[in-house]
């Protein structure tokens, strides 16, 4: 094998939520690796990134032009590089001269989906990262995914190389204790992050005389609708719900999850579900969607139908004990309640 002298992560389009953890944890890496790395980043993201002696950070501000310079800058550098990782879903605009490899983190990419709920600038911007995706994916000579059910979407939509890498960060920092989190929900607020009918099924909850404490982490400047509509609920129902905003600090969020009686994961669409990861790492107990992305990576305690709040909220009371099943009667105790009834 060739000794690879430079490498350059192509990470224009990350800059938040689980993908943004993953490309710390590389580049923190890459920077022990001792190798000459160049990583392009998404300007919003410039304050987790600092310049090291064998590492160089072009930052890239989020608009068309700069997205095109950008994409004009790497097919120059490719030309004295020897593996090129598209970090962000999205393949070069340009057939580049070094290996390319392409880490698709997003379903939505490949996976046609009804894009209800988004906002017309959201469907808009999903609508053209597809196109993209389409039309220039033949860039790229592999593709690297996180599970198999991503592997499996991947390889209807392409005849190459498509492998199964997962990673994530694991740190064992022991932080202090945070007391009175029943279950949390570590998740931005897309809406096939199903937040609302996890909100429904806490107010099902509510109504049976169950008020658990639920943790959530969604941004309120990004997610002021959704944020605002949760905050009507809780004030209406009486719910014991708590957002904590966006939270930038993996250890403070690995803090949150391991101080946790549960994690509740009801996302309808995942390529990854780092959440679930960091959970079973943490030992914390898993309610999740019963879907194969949850499959591919968990082994939840309890699964519920994503799209039912009355199943999540039966989810939940079987995990707390509070459901008793209904007998299984013999033929002759069905039929002796039969002869009994008034």
């Amino acid at each position: 094998m060739s000794k690879i002298n430079n490498i350059i992560v192509n990470a224009v389009s990350t800059h938040s939520g689980g993908g943004l953890v993953l490309l710390r944890a590389l580049v923190s890496t890459l920077q022990e690796s001792g190798l000459e790395y160049i990583v392009i980043v998404d300007s919003r993201a410039r304050k987790y990134f600092d310049s090291k002696e064998n590492l160089i950070i072009l930052f890239v501000k989020p608009s068309l032009v700069e997205r095109f310079k950008s994409e004009l800058n790497l097919r120059k550098l490719s030309k004295v590089s020897d593996k090129i990782l598209s970090f962000g879903n999205l393949p070069p605009l340009f057939k580049l001269s070094s290996e390319s490899i392409l880490f698709v983190q997003s379903a939505y990419i490949i996976k046609p989906q009804v894009l209800s709920g988004f906002s017309l600038k959201q469907k808009l911007r999903m609508s053209i990262e597809r196109l993209w995706f389409i039309i220039f994916n033949t860039n790229v000579d592999s593709f690297i995914v996180q599970t198999k059910s991503m592997q499996k979407l991947m390889l209807n939509v392409t005849d190459k190389k498509v492998e199964v890498f997962p990673f994530a960060l694991f740190q064992n920092n022991q932080c202090h204790n945070i007391n009175n989190i029943d279950f949390i929900y570590p998740s931005s607020g897309e809406p096939h992050k199903n937040h609302k009918n996890l909100i429904r099924a806490w107010i099902l909850l509510s109504a049976k005389g169950i008020n658990l404490s639920l943790y959530l982490t969604l941004d309120n400047n990004v997610f002021l609708n959704l944020v605002s509509w949760i905050e009507s609920k809780v004030e209406k129902h009486s719910l014991n719900i708590i957002n904590l905003g966006y939270v930038t600090q993996h250890n403070e969020m690995l803090n949150y999850v391991r101080s946790s009686k549960a994690l509740i994961f009801p996302s309808k669409l995942e390529s990854f579900g780092m959440p679930l990861i960091e959970a079973k790492y943490l030992k914390v107990p898993i309610l999740a969607s019963e879907l194969d992305y949850v499959r591919d990576v968990a082994e939840p305690v309890q699964t519920f139908d994503p799209s039912s709040p009355e199943s999540i909220c039966n989810a939940v009371e079987r995990y707390l004990g509070v459901v008793e099943l209904n007998p299984i009667l013999t033929p002759k105790q069905f039929l002796n309640n039969i002869i009994s009834r008034d």
